[in-house]
């Protein structure tokens, strides 16, 4: 389960977050929710993206509000819903560094996480709101 968290992280930091600065931290003319949106399509461009031990990112999504990431862990990640306060944390984690450029813009990051329970589909959301982050 670790694993998977480690590898959240890095795929974040090393693919997600310079596409992320260079979008909200970069010139202004064109807006910071322009500038979101079009780093969205970038990265649905690339997806679905398996992340290794068992997570993929499958979508990314922005609506004016929220950038929202959408990932499924499947059985080879060794998630139980008993680990989602502890999972939730790690993603506090990542959005609260690497994402920080987005949330000092005002906007929330969101992850959609859909695992597997006794072979049935479920899934939860986490929203990381600038103000979780102080």
């Amino acid at each position: 389960m670790g694993k998977v968290f480690k590898i959240i992280g890095v795929v974040l930091i090393l693919i997600l977050v310079p596409k992320i600065i260079m979008k909200v931290m970069g010139p202004k003319e064109s807006g910071p929710n322009s500038q979101i949106d079009s780093m969205v399509k970038e990265i649905n461009a690339n997806l679905p993206k398996d992340l290794g031990s068992g997570a993929t990112l499958t979508k990314a999504d922005f609506d004016g509000r929220a950038l929202r990431y959408f990932y499924t862990l499947d059985t080879r990640s060794g998630f139980t819903i008993d680990q989602k306060d502890k999972y939730e944390g790690n993603l506090r984690n990542i959005a609260c560094g690497s994402m920080k450029p987005v949330l000092d813009q005002g906007f929330n990051v969101d992850f959609q996480t859909t695992y597997s329970e006794s072979g049935t589909p479920k899934s939860f959301d986490t929203s990381i709101q600038p103000s979780k982050c102080l």
